[in-house]
């Protein structure tokens, strides 16, 4: 079986507990897990045919069909994830890799989360579409929180689905942190604060807490390295390192998951295009606790008539 998704760290995530579990469950070893961009690069090199691969996407799908004339690699069954981030383009070259057309492809998506495609497609027809309607993983603190979001991202694409129900518990409410100025350095004070808290008073490992952002590492308030003189480290790329506080882009941390999320520099946020999709992501990670730092304010108060002057990106 063929597990793949969109995102290289949700990709590395789900090969590493799946690896795990397989030392109780051997038949887990039978499933191959690439993030799609990966994934092609594995049967160009195969087929020698790296040179056919380029900065564009539109490269990826047609590298693939031709690498699958030599590489004879197939599948029984494929489990796509963020499947919404899936080009059009890309299905035909997926489906190749199934031993026949009685192969069986699934496809998990969420149309809220599709931060890359305006119009998602899936090669499954209306009928056999079936709505996952619980939320497994937040409290129902945090998932009433986020649903704010969801119901304000179908309003606008008009698409009335079946709203998901929480299966969690009540948990406890979501925390926000206000910082009415952005003075040189209160971001980071705030923060030490927060994880003095979190880590000493309330015994939180600092690798359950992640910091998410919509900024690149580069262009972050948070940069990588030690903070508050080396009692914390702030870690960009590596999502395990011990000892250290996770930061990622939401873009990177999408599919993820942890403990606690701390979503940070919203101010940014107000002139990006995806703005809601990106908050509603950036909520969407939490499972026992989230925190709001910075400006507690709507963040999304541009009038839409000023689109055609927001950022597509976040970089």
């Amino acid at each position: 079986m063929l597990l793949t998704c969109y995102n290289t760290k949700l990709a590395d995530s789900l090969r590493k507990q799946i690896k795990e579990e397989a030392n109780k469950e051997t038949a887990l070893n039978n499933i191959h897990v690439r993030h799609f961009h990966g994934l092609v690069k594995e049967y160009c090199v195969q087929a020698m045919l790296t040179a056919e691969l380029s900065y564009d996407d539109d490269s990826y799908p047609e590298a693939l069909l031709k690498a699958t004339q030599s590489v004879n690699k197939r599948f029984d069954a494929i489990l796509v994830d963020e499947g919404q981030d899936f080009k059009k383009m890309w299905w035909e070259a997926l489906e190749a890799l199934l031993n026949s057309k009685a192969g069986l492809l699934y496809i998990f998506f969420d149309d809220n989360q599709n931060i890359y495609e305006d119009q998602p497609w899936y090669p499954v027809p209306p009928e056999h579409h079936y709505p996952l309607n619980h939320n497994c993983r937040a409290t129902v603190k945090i998932h009433q929180f986020m649903m704010e979001y969801h119901d304000r991202l179908n309003s606008i694409t008009r698409k009335f689905a079946l709203a998901p129900q929480c299966k969690g518990p009540e948990g406890r409410e979501v925390e926000f942190i206000d910082l009415p100025s952005l003075k040189h350095g209160d971001e980071q004070t705030k923060l030490v604060k927060l994880l003095d808290r979190l880590t000493q008073s309330e015994q939180i490992p600092i690798e359950n807490i992640v910091l998410l952002t919509p900024s690149s590492k580069q262009k972050s308030r948070f940069h990588y390295g030690p903070i508050a003189d080396g009692r914390y480290r702030l870690n960009w790329g590596n999502y395990h390192e011990a000892n250290a506080l996770t930061c990622s882009t939401i873009h990177g941390f999408k599919g993820l998951e942890r403990d606690v999320v701390i979503v940070a520099e919203l101010d940014k946020l107000r002139r990006m295009r995806e703005r809601d999709k990106l908050m509603y992501v950036a909520l969407s990670r939490a499972r026992l606790h989230l925190i709001i730092l910075g400006d507690t304010g709507d963040p999304f108060t541009i009038d839409l008539a000023d689109l055609g002057d927001l950022e597509d990106h976040p970089f």
